[in-house]
């Protein structure tokens, strides 16, 4: 278990879709080590069943935070300073994470509250979030951070507590304990040196689109039908009226707007026809037998990018760039994820335009197929760039916090002027050299499987709980 004390205090924040893994681990440790626990939500609606689970001491909300907050605070400027300094963080890392500072989602759905809310507005907020945030930690004694996003793991951070987030991995649908926000990377280059010597590998063979990823797919082409479109603009009409009547947070002062959503449904269906239309089929490239380089787009505004790399996420800077820097005679090969179809606006594509060596592919096509015939593969810290390394492909990554840029074909690039160099080296390498990476891409997803839980594997909650909270036990050898 855990070795938790009687008296200590785990400080769990109930956000994102992991947390339904996580409930059952919480009862689980709850009563074995006789912990308290403390939630933390965003809306107040959300606090009366979280404490209904009977496993939590008491239940705090976000918006309660900004209600109790100052409207006028002449030392607002002061006080947001001081707070990073005091946590050693960035503010605006924050609205990043209410997906501001994105480049290439003009169109995603914001709420009222997102774009019309002015600078001071914003820092007010989040000033009132980390003072009161921080008081749950002083009042409560937090020992122990669970799931925390921004704010929480700063705070933890500061006073030197343990934080630990779940999240899902790029293998396949299997679920990771983070450090903090991100994946540990000695972590993952401890048990990779470990699995190699012990001769242990996982063929790439077993990387397939996740099911998870089938399910969103089948569910974006159902939903696009014109017939779907109308039941789901009503659906959202009649709960947005039934949220209002229960006075629910999200609509009376997050400014949810119905509108916005239906009108972005639509937008959706209109992108894929267009990218459907123009881009290019796999078959066609591959025929072609030019040589590509390949980037897969990542979904904007995403947890993933603003969460664990919020130095760079403006990924029509690095298609810009990369088209730029490449060989003569070599193109770049760029796909839109299913589920983010939507979100970027025409003009985001309509860029590209003017990058002639660069080729859009359908959407539909699977990345899979298109990564195995790159010459090389392209990404912020994507999927993409996973299953790439795990086929040997070389890598060439923007993020900071890639977690396997320990790989000899995989090289981050955190400086523009680099691109050139990185990419003809990365492009210099022949099969020989692929057979190598190939095998140390497999002891990595043997290393990958063995630091990770897939909740299919279990058969019921509880038995998933004991499986988390072993896996979440294993990382705290690790300190």
């Amino acid at each position: 278990m855990l070795n938790l004390k009687m008296g200590d205090t785990i400080l769990f924040e109930a956000i994102g879709d992991e947390r339904k893994f996580m409930m059952p681990m919480l009862e689980l440790i709850k009563k074995n080590d006789g912990v308290k626990i403390i939630g933390l939500v965003r809306f107040a609606q959300d606090v009366v069943p979280l404490m209904k689970t009977g496993n939590f001491e008491a239940v705090y909300s976000v918006s309660e935070m900004l209600e109790l907050r100052s409207t006028e605070d002449k030392n607002l400027w002061v006080k947001a300073q001081e707070i990073e300094d005091r946590y050693e963080t960035i503010m605006h890392y924050n609205l990043a994470d209410r997906r501001l500072y994105f480049t290439g989602c003009t169109t995603f759905p914001y709420t009222r509250v997102e774009t019309n809310q002015d600078y001071e507005e914003w820092i007010s907020q989040f000033v009132a979030i980390y003072e009161g945030v921080e008081k749950i930690f002083m009042q409560h004694q937090i020992t122990f951070a669970l799931n925390g996003r921004r704010v929480v793991c700063d705070i933890a951070k500061s006073l030197n507590i343990i934080t630990r987030c779940l999240g899902y991995s790029f293998l396949h649908d299997r679920l990771i304990w983070r450090d903090g926000m991100k994946v540990n990377v000695n972590w993952l280059k401890e048990q990779h040196n470990q699995v190699k010597k012990e001769g242990r590998s996982h063929s790439s063979e077993i990387l397939q689109p996740p099911p998870f990823h089938l399910q969103i797919r089948n569910n974006f082409k159902s939903g696009i039908k014109l017939s779907s479109l109308i039941k789901t603009a009503i659906i959202i009409v009649i709960r947005t009226i039934y949220w209002h009547l229960r006075r629910y947070d999200k609509v009376t002062k997050f400014g949810y707007s119905p509108w916005r959503h239906i009108k972005f449904n639509f937008k959706r269906r209109s992108i894929y026809k267009m990218l459907s239309r123009n881009g290019v089929k796999l078959d066609t490239l591959i025929e072609s037998k030019r040589p590509y380089v390949f980037l897969a787009l990542q979904m904007e505004p995403e947890v993933l990018l603003s969460a664990q790399t919020p130095e760079f996420f403006d990924q029509i800077s690095i298609i810009q760039q990369v088209s730029k820097e490449l060989p003569v005679g070599t193109y770049l090969a760029v796909k839109d994820h299913v589920p983010a179809l939507g979100y970027r606006d025409q003009s985001f594509y309509r860029m590209m335009d003017t990058m002639p060596n660069v080729i859009l592919i359908d959407p539909s096509e699977f990345g899979l197929p298109i990564i195995k015939n790159a010459r090389a593969v392209v990404s912020l810290l994507g999927r993409s760039a996973f299953e790439a390394a795990s086929f040997g492909i070389p890598v060439l990554a923007f993020s900071p916090s890639l977690f396997f840029g320990y790989l000899p074909h995989v090289i981050v690039s955190t400086n523009f002027s680099d691109v050139k160099k990185n990419l003809r080296t990365l492009l210099s390498f022949g099969k020989e050299d692929r057979r190598g990476f190939a095998q140390e891409g497999e002891f990595m997803l043997a290393a990958m499987h063995d630091l990770t839980v897939d909740p299919d594997d279990y058969s019921n909650m509880e038995s998933l709980g004991k499986a988390l909270s072993e896996s979440l036990s294993n990382t705290l050898k690790k300190i």
